[in-house]
């Protein structure tokens, strides 16, 4: 009895039970601010909070410049000055004062005015640092993919942005007209594409089903096909995972959305000259790279990968030895090396858990920061943190702290520099807690 739970009546929250519950609930909360609620003080307090416009910018590391300071992005809307939004960047020092200086670098509202096109802002891709020689010492990002959509409509425009000139790409950009489009770096001169724009067979999503490699300085028209799905499918993907920086390897993915939460992965290791334009001298230099293996993990698995490390996080049961070993559990994180099972795949590989839940206890996401793992866990309605670090030459995951006191509010992670750091921005926000961001590292 003493384990009952006595709000297990509310677990339904469009039954009578739920309803009566809140409404009561409310007629106990407008007594206590008195009558009429709206004279009372405290009424007027919650709604000034309520509509308060001043909110924290939120920022994401682009990188460190040559003076050693660090730079950060930040997209900006207010309904002042900028309605559609201002992609801005600043320092950390300048970000740590009360009045910050921002430089613009992308004026949304601006852009509309200027070209008399309503555009939306629908995010950036950047080329990732280790993929990039011009990044002098790794150390800053230097381009991005913008997708720009005319009234926020599912089709995008594609602009290839300049964080050195703080400007749009003017030779050769990797620039594409609107249409059902997702792009990604695989190099800097080598864009891998998904797009309606040549491919007009659309899956039942009305999505693309196949993947481009497009080269700069030539026509879309002309890239390769490189993957295909199914008209069945929701959509395709491809993208590079790059665990250098980890002491791993890369490796290139290809993946069909099957459902909501269903997907299909396709892997290979590749060298870093494969992902070159393939009329490169350095890319003719070396063999071809091996085919793509299927991974053979439950089609509502997510995966991804941590050094030498698979991590495969379960959405259901999963027996990888086809019912002769050990099942993990529904809601489990475990990881495997990932070298030997793409080689040969589930059976007889050695397993290991990273996160197991409970009663009442969940992974709802984690962050992979250079050599740490920062997991936000659900519990019992608290939230907590655990963080788990990467030792033995990125081959195994140690769980090496947590909040010690669990608390009702919100954690939002973001890690602050995968290549370089072990920092990452922590947003917490709660019932009675404003937003705060803080920047603690994975060793602290």
């Amino acid at each position: 009895m003493g384990d009952e739970d006595v709000y297990q009546h509310l677990e339904d929250d469009s039954g009578s039970d739920a309803i009566h519950f809140v409404q009561s609930a409310n007629r106990l909360t407008m007594t206590a601010l008195g009558s009429p609620p709206t004279t009372s003080p405290s009424y007027s307090k919650i709604l000034d909070v309520l509509e308060e416009e001043e909110k924290l910018p939120l920022i994401s590391q682009l990188g460190i410049d040559e003076s050693g300071k660090r730079i950060l992005l930040n997209f900006w809307k207010d309904d002042a000055d900028h309605p559609k939004g201002v992609w801005r960047r600043t320092t950390l020092e300048s970000y740590e004062d009360e009045d910050t200086e921002w430089t613009d670098l992308v004026d949304v509202d601006k852009l509309s005015k200027d070209e008399g096109i309503s555009w939306i802002w629908k995010g950036a891709r950047m080329l990732a640092r280790g993929r990039d020689p011009t990044s002098k010492d790794n150390k800053m990002t230097t381009r991005a993919l913008i997708s720009l959509s005319r009234e926020g409509t599912d089709t995008v425009e594609i602009r290839e942005f300049d964080f050195r000139t703080s400007d749009f790409v003017k030779s050769d950009p990797f620039n594409l007209p609107e249409g059902r489009t997702r792009v990604s770096y695989k190099s800097p001169d080598v864009l891998l594409v998904s797009s309606d724009l040549e491919d007009h067979t659309l899956t039942k999503a009305g999505n693309p089903t196949t993947i481009r490699e497009w080269r700069r300085g030539t026509g879309f028209s002309k890239s390769k096909v490189v993957f295909e799905g199914e008209n069945s499918d929701i959509a395709v993907g491809s993208y590079v995972d790059d665990q250098r920086h980890r002491k791993g390897d890369i490796f290139e993915v290809q993946m069909r959305r099957l459902g909501v939460n269903a997907s299909k992965y396709w892997v290979r290791k590749i060298k870093p000259e494969h992902m070159l334009p393939e009329d490169d001298p350095a890319r003719k230099a070396v063999a071809d790279p091996p085919s793509f293996q299927e991974l053979q993990v439950p089609d509502d698995a997510e995966i991804n990968f941590v050094g030498n490390l698979l991590v495969v996080s379960l959405d259901s049961e999963w027996c990888p030895d086809k019912g002769k070993g050990k099942t993990f559990s529904e809601g489990s994180i475990v990881y495997v090396n990932a070298h030997k099972f793409i080689k040969y795949g589930p059976t007889d590989r050695i397993y290991h858990v990273m996160f197991q839940p409970s009663e009442g206890t969940r992974c709802e996401s984690y962050h992979v920061a250079q050599k740490f793992i920062v997991c936000s866990v659900q519990d019992n309605i608290k939230s907590r943190l655990e963080f788990y670090k990467l030792e033995k030459d990125a081959n195994k995951l140690r769980l090496v702290g947590m909040d010690k006191n669990p608390q009702i509010r919100v954690n939002h992670v973001q890690v602050v520099d995968p290549y370089a750091s072990n920092e990452f921005w922590l947003t917490t926000y709660g019932y009675t807690e404003p937003s705060t961001v803080w920047l603690p590292g994975g060793a602290q």
